[in-house]
């Protein structure tokens, strides 16, 4: 580590940086409100290059973006996790994900967030911050934060996207935006209608994927008051065909073992969101945002050595309050406020109901200081608690588990940014994390107890962004020790046991380890040789290890040690580009080999190109992905075939085409 760290202190302190003035980046106060530049590693992407990427859902966007690493085991991306600095199977914990600002983990359960829900026609931009945000947006901020802003329906314009590929893939999107203004009493209203479906048969057997999604806008605007309201509506179903051994993937890496061919997971979203801004005086601001959310999940997930033949439910209901205040006050920028989220569950399968009655209370603030014109400090703090209230019945309806699970938490931050010219910034901080244990974790433990320890830890982040004419460059070094960190491993479980003739089947169990430090390196490189071509080259090094408890002295599983990105875009006119985009993932301990005993899985690369043409109304596009149409497996675990472990993989699409056809009218 004594390498790593002299060579990205060396790359800081002698090519550093600062962010483009180009946008506010509200992701740093939970604002609109200008700031002086949070201490940490920004990175912005823009609406126009998430249109010269081609990509069509965030999992194609993501999967090539230097310092995230993508994990997929449904072949398409609809069960994908984002990760952010080493977590591997926990990844979608430990990630912050936000539309608007508001977050959207879910702080009951581990499931995974549907990448295909978004529609990316509607987005204007993502920011990241690659590093801890505890403070301001609390629970499950631990390894990195993405916050993606949607376009506002304003004026009058309506387009129409139709999407063709490979799979038997079609995606249709529709949107009409109108806007209303000079009304009596509300100043300007504006409405939006923004429909998407999409359909695909998937690269494997078994792997079809369905979604639809309808949102309705509705803004009232006038003078400094804006009110926002957003109803969605989501029903998506995707087959899971599961993984294969090795000499399976020889054989066909398309095929879905026959345990598997009823297997699917079903998601009916309802979710109803408003925000309220207005000014309360000459230098203070009201952000104000509410959320309801209600979710009925039903699954199907059978076992190598057993079909499962009863279907699972999920039952989720979250109302959430967040109002936040920025105040220009004589010690600087200040932004505080509280975050209230009351969520009830329930879990129903044929072992019996597990429900949690679950509430999350938090206080934080956050102070911007000019210490000089050139150096700028920042300091925050957060207090949290959470309830939890879980009941655990067996099939008979029995209760058999009846806990009340309260704890608190408390983090702090502090950060320095120093400018050394226009073009030249460095920062440095530590930030205190946490994330809260779900009920599924809580309930689903290798001791067999319910209740696992929450999870904290201290971020240290070194870096700085250098930007000059057409040359962009900013590393970043971290070290994240987390206490407790919470994840979980796959064991081998019977049913009935007692029974000579029981069938043995892959159980993921939940456990705490005791210490683990996760250090990296991000370095990214833009540079313009000349107005029409854009060249960028990224790279990511990480050593996570668990540093106490049984697994001491191993590497967490399910976490790539090294990446490369590369990527070009050639605009030889206004209104036409090219792009192809690359990135090579290094070898990784299987998920839930924490004892690094498996083969790795093998490092792999892939080439994504990409052409847009733009006329008049008309934007046309053609992508190929994995144009070398390399075999590769996007992710794998440990498996169980009775008593005896083999080692499952999920195979990634072979070179696959899309075909993209958009009409903008008013």
């Amino acid at each position: 580590m004594k390498t790593l760290v002299s060579v990205a202190v060396f790359a800081v302190l002698t090519t550093t940086a600062i962010a483009e003035p180009v946008t506010i980046f509200i992701s740093g106060n939970r604002s609109e409100t200008p700031g002086l530049g949070i201490p940490a590693a920004t990175t912005v992407i823009g609406a126009d290059e998430i249109a010269e990427s081609g990509a069509s859902n965030l999992y194609e966007l993501f999967k090539n973006h230097n310092g995230i690493q993508v994990s997929d085991t449904s072949s398409g991306g609809g069960n994908a996790t984002i990760d952010m600095r080493g977590f591997g199977e926990t990844s979608q914990s430990n990630v912050a994900i936000l539309i608007n600002n508001q977050k959207i983990n879910t702080t009951t359960d581990a499931t995974v967030w549907n990448l295909h829900t978004i529609n990316i026609e509607n987005i204007e931009r993502i920011e990241i911050i690659r590093g801890s945000s505890g403070v301001l947006y609390g629970n499950q901020a631990v390894g990195g934060l993405i916050n993606i802003i949607t376009k506002a329906s304003m004026g009058n314009q309506s387009t129409v996207k139709q999407t063709i590929g490979s799979f038997n893939t079609k995606e249709t999107q529709a949107s009409i935006a109108r806007t209303q203004r000079n009304t009596i009493n509300f100043g300007s209203i504006s409405m939006g209608i923004n429909a998407y479906k999409k359909t695909s048969d998937g690269f494997r057997d078994h792997n079809s994927t369905d979604v639809e999604k309808i949102d309705l806008d509705l803004t009232f605007e006038k003078g400094v008051d804006k009110t926002h309201f957003n109803l969605q509506s989501l029903n998506d179903h995707l087959e899971t065909p599961g993984s294969l051994y090795a000499n399976e993937i020889l054989l066909n890496r398309k095929q879905s073992h026959s345990n598997f061919d009823a297997d699917f997971t079903e998601n009916q979203t309802t979710t109803l969101t408003a925000t309220h801004k207005t000014k309360l005086d000459s230098h203070s601001n009201l952000d104000t945002s509410m959320r309801y959310q209600k979710v009925h999940r039903t699954f199907l997930t059978s076992y190598r050595s057993g079909r499962e033949t009863i279907p699972g439910h999920q039952y989720k209901e979250t109302v959430e309050f967040s109002p936040h205040i920025t105040s220009n006050t004589s010690f600087g920028l200040a932004s505080y406020g509280i975050d209230l989220i009351s969520s009830s569950y329930e879990l129903s399968t044929r072992f019996g109901p597990d429900t949690n009655d679950q509430n999350i209370r938090a206080a934080y603030g956050q102070l911007e200081y000019a210490v000089t014109p050139k150096l700028s400090a920042t300091y925050g703090a957060r207090y949290s608690t959470v309830d939890n209230h879980i009941v655990r019945k067996d099939s008979s309806l029995v209760t058999y588990g009846d806990v009340k699970n309260d704890d608190e938490v408390f983090v702090n931050s502090l950060g320095l940014n120093y400018t050394l010219n226009p073009n030249t910034n460095i920062f440095i901080r530590a930030d205190e994390n946490f994330r809260f244990a779900k009920i599924d974790e809580q309930t689903n433990t290798v001791s067999g107890d319910i209740g696992l320890k929450n999870q904290t830890g201290i971020s240290y982040e070194l870096g700085g962004k250098f930007i000059k004419d057409k040359f962009n460059f900013d590393a970043v070094i971290s070290r994240l020790e987390l206490k407790n960190e919470i994840t979980s491993t796959t064991v081998n479980s019977c049913w009935p046991c007692v029974n000579p003739g029981a069938y043995f089947y892959n159980e993921i169990k939940n456990l705490n380890l005791d210490q683990t430090t996760k250090d990296s390196l991000l370095i990214n490189t833009k540079y313009s040789p000349t107005d029409f071509l854009q060249l960028i080259f990224g790279a990511e090094f990480i050593d996570a290890n668990i540093t106490g408890g049984t697994h001491s002295g191993k590497k967490t599983p399910g976490v790539a040690n090294k990446t490369f990105s590369f990527g070009a875009t050639w605009t030889p006119s206004s209104n036409i580009s090219h792009s192809i985009d690359s990135k090579w993932i290094g070898k990784q301990y299987l998920t839930s080999d924490f004892g690094n005993e498996s083969p790795m899985l093998d490092s792999y690369k892939t080439f994504d190109y990409n052409y847009s043409h733009n006329f008049k109304e008309w934007s046309l596009g053609f992508k190929v992905e994995n144009l070398t149409n390399e075999k590769y497996n996007s992710s794998g675990a440990t498996s169980w075939s009775g008593t005896t472990a083999i080692n499952g993989y999920y195979p990634a699409p072979e070179r696959n085409f899309m075909l993209t056809a958009k009409y903008t009218f008013e």
